[in-house]
């Protein structure tokens, strides 16, 4: 799992894409969504590249957007294995099933 979401990270490195030339959160007046994050999904996880300014769980404030609770809009089974700072940009790999997220958050520790 782990080596498959390496090689789609290493394939959307070689196309040059970034945060740069990706939408921005609020895309004019259209909010960005859950499905324009996705790097990479199979059966076990998905991979999303988490813009900045995104916390990656709810924050204090419930009208405050997060990245959990849009992937929990797209499936509500997704947990995330890992977190970046509300600031930071990158990739964050979140587990469709219980056996899958303890080894990926294992993997982190």
């Amino acid at each position: 799992v782990l080596i498959q979401a390496a090689e789609a990270l290493l394939e959307l490195h070689s196309k040059k894409h970034s945060i740069s030339n990706r939408r921005p959160y609020f895309c004019g007046m259209k909010k960005l969504q859950f499905t324009d994050l996705v790097l990479f999904e199979n059966d076990q996880v998905v991979v999303v590249n988490k813009p900045p300014m995104l916390s990656s769980l709810d924050e204090r404030f419930a009208d405050a957007p997060s990245l959990l609770r849009m992937a929990k809009a797209y499936n509500d089974d997704l947990r995330l294995c890992h977190r970046l700072d509300k600031e930071t940009s990158g990739c964050l790999i979140l587990a469709k099933d219980d056996e899958t997220y303890r080894f990926v958050s294992m993997e982190f520790e």
